[in-house]
């Protein structure tokens, strides 16, 4: 993150905690820094599949996406939303209108890895194209999507 200010000065970069509303939630602190998450059910998944450990948990004060917005970006969705939160994406979509906050393009690590294969999470994806999100692209971990008009 600290690099992010120096080399990405027009953007608004903010080192905080998205979730599904405003609230202080237990942050999962991993071995592997990467696999932090606020998923109690995701890093338990993670420590077995990786063989790693919960380090540790911290408490987290967490925002919306609307509090973020309304705070520093006056209400306004930008043109790409990125996602990659640790399998708490689909509580966080659910958690706006999308809408009203309608990016014209959204990246979201959209896959588990289920033992030895990699399983696209159909409900968020389902999600999103329900909201009239057409999938533009798939990487085989992200699935980029853009709203259809």
């Amino acid at each position: 993150y600290k690099a992010f200010p120096r080399f990405r000065k027009r953007d608004t970069n903010l080192n905080i905690a998205i979730s599904d509303r405003n609230e202080v939630k237990p942050l999962y602190i991993m071995t592997i820094p990467s696999l932090n998450t606020l998923s109690l059910k995701e890093a338990e998944r993670n420590a077995k599949l990786y063989n790693i450990k919960i380090e540790r948990t911290e408490e987290k004060q967490c925002y919306s996406v609307e509090y973020v917005l309304g705070q520093h970006h006056k209400g306004e969705m930008p043109d790409l939303l990125t996602m990659d939160v640790e399998g708490f994406e689909l509580e966080i979509f659910r958690s706006f209108d999308l809408s009203t906050l309608r990016p014209k393009v959204i990246c979201v690590e959209a896959y588990d890895i289920l033992e030895d294969k990699k399983v696209i999470r159909k409900d968020l994806v389902g999600h999103l194209t329900d909201q009239g999100y057409s999938i533009y692209a798939d990487t085989g971990l992200n699935v980029i999507l853009t709203k259809e008009i």
